[in-house]
């Protein structure tokens, strides 16, 4: 995409000799429809009518080490990064169209904000891995699926926000840093027992309502995730209070999704590891309402909120399904009559947690 938007350019200046281009207050600098200024000299911008809002128009940033800093708030549809080196944006700025990360990485800041370097919600993102991406705070807006190519001055580490929901402007802000200590949660419920020592994202929403989160799993973060009887997880940790809520996790090559939406607009997230506990099915019911084995029971099957139990027939037909069971409970979630229409015999009980799955024949009576 990077080449081809190179190809349909119709204004190219570079080589400048000067140590920036400067916008001085006042001056109005406007492009034409798919024009791109290439420069490989630092971008100063002092003008409100600094325009380059046109379709395909935009900036590519090809010297080693640039900058482009604003006084006023300016929308580029396309930025290009290439070159290698360091790119610094200091002000607001937003991108439309097209962000191409060709070789270089963009230094955005240390300070997580919604309105500083912005994707606009329907922003097409050409990466190229760990040789270019963003350091800092990188927003996007809007819902769907957001890939944030974001990392720390010397590790690549990309987050994927899937299925996000909320207002019309729901806007959404991430940055990835090293652990130093002091984000780590206070508490830790069972069965999570441990926390990443060394990495952590920073994260900011306004206007979200839900959406899971894929991490990747960095040096140092291998051991979370592996063992027999372990499994990783993604925590999201209160700010305020450093608690740490259990978002679940599904392991997919070098990455973890999580199977619980986020629950807070402002929080930090990280990796976690936690003792797999094999719930226990129980293998009776007799559905006489005596008070023992009247309904199906499943054994710590609370402690993965997002299970599946199926209830297959001797032929193999599904006969019940539901997503997040909950063990019944006379107080809290009274039984409903949902195993009443059973008929007696045997039953292949399924239990999905956690990335893993566990069968159980079952007996029903009358």
């Amino acid at each position: 995409m990077f080449k081809h938007l190179l190809t349909i350019s119709l204004l190219l200046i570079s080589g400048l000799t000067s140590a920036q281009l400067v916008v001085p207050q006042g001056t109005t600098f406007r492009t034409g429809t798919n024009t791109l200024i290439t420069t490989n000299t630092s971008v100063a911008n002092r003008s409100a009518q600094f325009n380059l809002n046109q379709a395909g128009s935009g900036i590519v940033l090809a010297g080693s080490n640039q900058a482009i800093s604003t006084t006023e708030d300016i929308v580029v549809p396309n930025l290009g990064i290439t070159g290698g080196g360091i790119k610094t944006m200091d002000g607001v700025i937003a991108v439309t169209e097209n962000l191409i990360l060709d070789n270089g990485l963009v230094n955005t800041g240390n300070q997580l904000d919604l309105d500083l370097f912005v994707l606009g919600p329907n922003v097409s993102i050409d990466e190229n891995g760990a040789n270019s991406y963003v350091v800092g705070p990188l927003v996007h807006l809007g819902g769907g699926d957001k890939f944030f190519p974001i990392g720390t001055g010397s590790q690549y580490a990309p987050v994927v926000l899937y299925g996000v929901t909320g207002s019309n402007d729901v806007t959404t802000a991430l940055l990835a840093a090293p652990q130093t200590g002091a984000f780590l949660p206070s508490t830790l419920e069972a069965p999570v027992d441990s926390a990443s020592q060394n990495w952590f994202w920073g994260f900011l929403s306004q206007g979200l309502s839900s959406a899971t989160v894929e991490l990747p799993i960095l040096p140092g973060d291998e051991g979370l995730t592996s063992g027999d009887n372990r499994t990783g997880v993604i925590l999201e940790v209160d700010t305020t209070t450093r608690l740490a809520t259990n978002l679940g996790g599904v392991l997919s090559g070098n990455t973890i999704r999580s199977t619980s939406s986020l629950s807070k607009e402002v929080a930090y997230l990280m990796m976690g590891s936690s003792l797999v506990i094999t719930p226990l099915i129980r293998n009776l019911i007799t559905l006489n309402r005596d008070g023992q084995n009247d309904f199906l029971v499943i054994e710590d099957i609370d402690i993965y909120q997002n299970n599946e139990v199926i209830l297959l027939d001797r032929w193999g037909t599904e006969v019940f399904s539901k997503s997040g069971f909950r063990n019944y409970d006379e107080f809290d979630n009274p039984y409903d009559g949902s195993f009443d229409f059973l008929e007696p015999g045997n039953y292949i009980c399924i239990v999905k947690y956690a990335g893993r799955s566990i069968k159980q024949v079952i007996t029903v009576l009358k």
